[in-house]
């Protein structure tokens, strides 16, 4: 699952089947978020996971 994607054309864009690949403070870590609204991130090498919800956003036009 974390094994990164096999594109037919060379990229550079780090993408697993599913997850974004990502390396934070030197840290590997996996995730997706959904628009802002959500967002979920795993650390395996830390055993930590974070989930972030929210009820939406709204935006003001200026």
């Amino acid at each position: 699952m974390f094994n990164k994607f096999n594109y037919k054309t060379e990229s550079s864009y780090a993408f697993t089947h599913g997850w974004f690949i990502q390396n934070l403070n030197n840290i590997a870590s996996y995730g997706f978020n959904g628009g802002g609204l959500a967002n979920y991130r795993t650390f395996p090498s830390k055993g930590l996971s974070i989930l972030w919800l929210t009820n939406g956003y709204t935006i003001h036009m200026i």
